[in-house]
């Protein structure tokens, strides 16, 4: 492909579908938003001797009370063994706990300690005080931009499963079920 930069090539690679320019703009946009957001994760995350998926799976649980390792790896995208360790990282730290369920002792639920909890309201409450560093405009448009990407970050989720999991006569769900509308980003 030749004119692109870098970036181009690694969200664009080979294909032999047309991209337009705009289509490469909110490329270039949501590549550069998105490293950028890591990043800052990862550092801030690091002030506390955490990292970002640590950060990602105690704001989980503060979010969501206690969570199998099961659904934890699930929702964080990791296997059991990687979500495993984590967990027990986080133990060690005293940020989380293993508890077992009252009625089936084989089930474990993971739970933030309130040490856990304040780290997570600490990466929060950085991270919003870089990003309001960050944006520039009245927050009239900052509302119109954040409904947008929201409308569009729904909308992409449901193409991306339609192009892998074409609707055929025997599915009746009809999108995503659970899907990113339904449930907030677990941190920040």
């Amino acid at each position: 492909m030749a004119g692109n930069d870098e970036g181009d090539d690694l969200l664009l690679g080979a294909h032999d579908a047309p991209v337009t320019p705009s289509v490469r703009e909110v490329l270039r946009g949501v590549l550069a938003l998105q490293l950028a957001h890591r990043r800052a994760m990862a550092v801030l995350a690091g002030s506390l001797g955490l990292t970002e998926s640590d950060v990602l799976a105690l704001a989980l649980l503060v979010q969501r009370s206690r969570v199998t390792v099961g659904a934890l790896a699930a929702e964080l995208g990791l296997t059991r063994g990687s979500a495993s360790l984590l967990v027990t990282r986080l133990e060690t730290a005293a940020l989380a706990r293993r508890l077992h369920d009252d009625r089936d002792r084989r089930v474990v639920h993971i739970i933030a300690t309130d040490a856990g909890a304040a780290a997570v309201r600490t990466v929060r409450d950085a991270y919003v005080v870089a990003l309001e560093a960050a944006i520039d405009g009245p927050d009239r448009d900052l509302r119109v931009a954040a409904s947008v990407l929201q409308g569009t970050a729904g909308r992409l989720l449901e193409a991306a499963e339609a192009s892998i999991h074409p609707p055929d006569a025997s599915s009746a769900a009809g999108g995503l079920e659970g899907g990113w509308e339904d449930r907030p980003p677990a941190c920040c």
